[in-house]
């Protein structure tokens, strides 16, 4: 791992962090019928988006993305694609949790929270090698 493999990985966990408190706040009634911790245990928390941009960190490096708008993009494939896997999982093995509109809503949080992690991962690789 070099130098700017990890400055991207620490700035995609930062902003998966922020993009996804805010949007999770805003559409906290949206989800209102999923049960969730009162107060997470935040170093877990922490520990998961890390972990969640290093992966995010590496499919970009893999493909050579160094653009903010190719990152936005890649990001936000890979953010689809996740967060409707992991969703429609979530549907189809837990009663009474997620509707199919929540899927959705998570889904389309996955697009604009990991395409604007993916967007500055990609500037801090193209600035920092990868």
């Amino acid at each position: 791992m070099t130098r700017g493999f990890l400055l991207a990985t620490v700035a995609g966990a930062v902003t998966l962090f922020v993009v996804g408190g805010v949007l999770y706040g805003l559409l906290e009634d949206f989800f209102a019928n999923e049960v969730s911790r009162a107060i997470p245990i935040w170093w877990a928390l922490g520990l998961g988006q890390l972990l969640y941009a290093a992966v995010l960190t590496l499919v970009l490096s893999w493909r050579g993305v160094v653009s903010g708008w190719e990152g936005f993009q890649a990001g936000a494939v890979f953010g689809a694609l996740l967060g409707l896997g992991m969703a429609l999982m979530g549907y189809a093995t837990m009663d009474d949790v997620q509707t199919l509109a929540t899927v959705g809503g998570h889904t389309l949080i996955g697009v604009v929270n990991n395409g604007t992690a993916g967007a500055l991962i990609a500037v801090v690789l193209g600035r920092g090698g990868s």
